[in-house]
């Protein structure tokens, strides 16, 4: 109840009526001064308090509990009754009606001293003096005069003083005296703002909108939308809160945009209010979350920066953050809005076909016997220091094609990782090899991680002018990056021109859409495997040629058995024009009782988990296929199979049993890539363990400093913890305009 904020409810005196004056005697003139130099003083008083009544300041609690109250008025003292009784007054003593015109004199010297109180308290209150105010109202309330704003305002006073019973006792008062104002034009108002005390929202929107006074419609209309703040509707708080024009609302307006989750006009309404420079700092603070939510993040980091410095205090105090799993990542009708059911549409999704289908380069063993060979002859030569130099040559050759070979037979066995590793230790002992250039290129290539794919096929390139192959994967890798290599790209053109190769003239024409280049591919007499089949598709999908693609899918699907991508082309290219809902039932009815090799789906390259994960939800088939997995780990203990399932439990929000199986993976099975710990830390942070996510996503983020995904997660968690400095130093790191697929936060104004 005490930190309920509150409105200050003031009652103000205009001017007064002039009073007649009449031939008394000395006393009783004497009397009459007296009682008109009180009501100058008050006059004065009064004056005071409005001169210095400032338009109220929205203040802001969160991004969950927007508007707090500024001080409104509710009713100026007029001083017509005054005016009356004083005349009373006078004519009852110059009737001769000394009595009775006394009396009236004292109660009129009651009522200002009721007034007085009155008018002091609200004083008092401005200054938030709120005890010394509560014993003015308490005075003002003595004389029975004003009962109802008194009480409200009394009630206001103990709220500030956390006064629980007194808040009770007088807001119940105020509700008492409300019949005593039943004429009054601000009776609904008045009823509008004991039921809000009391916490009867409905009810007080109710009376609120029959206040009809035009003086406090501002106010009537700002507190409706205080209300449906805190019923949650911020559409109609922000509808009545830009009926206000009293008050300065860009703040206000700014957080509840935010709260609606429309970010941009949030960042507007902030950013309006930043230049009027009230409640800077606060302002700063709104703004650099709403920042983080419209992927802002070096305006962020630098409002992060700035209060850091200058005030500490209102960062750590004000808000709490708690870093969230993003919903829409087990929201099956959002994924069903996004989902591509031609699969081919997007260029990195053709991209990264081509990648899943493209086969490792392997080591010429003739090279090493003919090393050897040479060997032999300079040994039979007696040429032995040549002969030495040309085996020791072939030794390196034989040892190099062994890794290869290790690398490749893991590759193969769905742990590309594994495999990617053991080219860059081979890559960093010998970086003039091309075809260990090449193979490293492609591993991250299939892992997604474009940047270093491009590196590496460069180099391949560049040591073997004659793999454009290399050439060609690098200005895909370049063009999904946008970071267009125009050099590189007219080298690679030369190149493949001169060798005229059809497929390695089409691979080209895939990115420079040459629809002409494609032909000779296309027409040629080509051999019917993955790799060639599935050029063909593209080659066929970006010219229009749809006539073939089922059918030549189908091919592809028959001859790689059980493989997940297949199967998915196969599907999606069959079912293309069906509208999603049909499209996701049909998808259960194919794929319920596929038998498909589940190792692919974290082992292999990321476009089988993506794009598999993503079918299994928009069909809502996650739960089955959970146990059917389950099914298999009773009697194998493949370990691709228990990465599947931990997989699947994030986007079937089972983040414990997530957690848990990941877990295993990095300790007991000592699966500790990039990637395993990058999942870990989501599992961990949809089961609320962040200080371990924390630990997982630095160790995701140490193997792979390209992950902006974990650097963004690391931030959130960071300003969690109220580290700031950290939180700051990632932030700084992300380039804008990067969404998550995976994190989002929340703002509370308590933990």
């Amino acid at each position: 109840m005490a930190e309920e904020k509150v409105i200050v409810i003031e009652e103000e005196s205009t001017e007064l009526s002039e009073v007649k004056k009449s031939p008394f005697n000395k006393k009783n003139l004497i009397l009459i001064i007296a009682l008109l130099f009180v009501l100058i003083l008050l006059l004065l008083s009064l004056f005071f308090i409005i001169k210095s009544k400032k338009n109220s300041e929205n203040k802001q609690e969160s991004l969950t509990q927007l508007i707090k109250e500024s001080p409104v008025s509710i009713e100026q003292f007029q001083s017509k009754k005054l005016d009356i009784m004083i005349a009373k007054a006078n004519s009852l003593y110059e009737s001769g009606d000394k009595n009775e015109a006394l009396k009236l004199y004292e109660n009129i010297a009651k009522y200002n001293e009721s007034f007085s109180n009155y008018n002091l308290g609200v004083s008092r209150m401005k200054q938030e003096n709120y005890k010394d105010a509560l014993t003015s109202f308490k005075k003002a309330l003595e004389n029975n005069e004003n009962n109802t704003v008194a009480a409200l305002n009394a009630a206001v006073c103990a709220l500030y003083l956390n006064n629980k019973k007194e808040f009770n006792y007088y807001i119940d008062l105020a509700y008492s005296y409300l019949n005593n104002e039943q004429e009054s034009a601000l009776y609904y108002y008045y009823l509008g703002l004991i039921n809000y005390y009391k916490g009867f929202y409905p009810e007080a929107l109710q009376a609120l909108s029959k206040n009809k006074n035009k003086v406090y419609q501002d106010d009537s209309s700002y507190l409706q939308a205080k209300i449906y703040s805190i019923l949650n509707d911020e559409k109609r708080a922000i509808t009545k809160l830009q009926e206000v024009s009293n008050y300065d609302n860009s703040l206000t307006l700014g957080l509840l945009y935010a709260k609606n989750a429309e970010f941009n006009k949030a960042k507007f309404y902030l950013t309006n209010a930043l230049e009027r420079k009230k409640e800077s700092d606060l302002v700063r603070l709104s703004l650099a979350f709403v920042d983080l939510k419209v992927a802002d993040y070096k305006e962020s980091s630098e409002l992060f920066a700035y209060l850091l410095k200058n005030n500490k205090d209102l960062l750590e105090n004000k808000y709490y953050v708690q870093t969230i799993i993003n919903k829409r990542l087990s929201d099956i009708d959002y994924a069903q809005s996004l989902y591509d059911k031609n699969f081919l549409s997007s260029k990195q999704q053709q991209y990264d076909l081509i990648f899943y289908y493209s086969p490792f380069l392997v080591f010429n063993a003739k090279n090493a016997m003919k090393l050897i060979n040479k060997a032999n002859v300079n040994i039979f030569l007696d040429d032995y220091s040549s002969a030495n130099a040309f085996l020791q040559d072939s030794n390196t050759i034989s040892n190099i094609d062994i890794q290869i070979s290790k690398a490749l037979n893991l590759a193969f066995n769905y742990n590309i990782e594994k495999a990617s590793e053991i080219f860059q230790d081979l890559v960093k002992q010998y970086p003039q090899h091309s075809i260990l250039q090449y193979d490293l290129a492609l591993t991250y290539a299939l892992l997604n991680k474009y940047d270093l794919a491009k590196k590496h096929f460069i180099a391949s390139y560049h040591l073997d002018p004659n793999n454009t192959q290399a050439g060609i994967y690098a200005l895909y890798c370049a063009d999904i990056l946008l970071d267009e290599d125009i050099r590189l790209e007219q080298d690679v053109s030369e190149n493949v021109k001169n060798q005229n190769k059809a497929y390695t003239k089409a691979l080209l024409a895939v990115k420079t859409k040459d629809y002409v280049q494609m032909q000779d591919f296309l027409n040629s007499k080509y051999e019917k495997n993955p790799f060639n089949i599935i050029l063909k598709i593209i080659c066929d999908f970006v010219n229009l040629n749809t006539d073939n693609l089922v059918n030549d899918a189908k091919v592809l699907n028959d001859i790689s058995n059980n493989d997940i991508i297949a199967n998915i082309l196969y599907f999606s290219l069959k079912n293309t024009n069906k509208d999603i809902k049909k499209y996701a039932r049909d998808i259960q009815i194919y794929f319920l009782n596929k038998n498909l090799d589940y190792r692919a789906l974290f082992g292999g390259a990321r476009i089988v988990s993506l794009n598999y994960v993503k079918l299994m939800q928009i069909s809502g088939l996650l739960a089955s296929e959970r146990e059917k997995l389950k099914e298999l780990l009773k009697t194998s203990n493949e370990v691709g199979i228990l990465k599947a399932l931990a997989y699947l439990d994030i986007y079937a929000n089972e983040f414990e049993e997530s957690y848990t199986i990941y877990n295993s993976l990095i300790d007991d099975y000592q699966i500790q890539d990039s990637q395993t710990f990058f999942l870990a830390s989501v599992a961990a942070i949809g089961a609320n363990h962040p200080n371990s996510a924390i630990a997982l996503l630095e160790l995701s983020r140490v193997k792979n400093p390209q992950n902006l995904e974990s650097r963004f997660a690391l931030a959130l968690l960071y300003l969690q913890a109220r580290n700031y400095d950290a939180a700051i130093s990632q932030l700084e790191k992300i380039n804008n305009g990067f969404f998550s697929s995976y994190f989002s936060f929340t703002i509370s104004s308590s933990k």
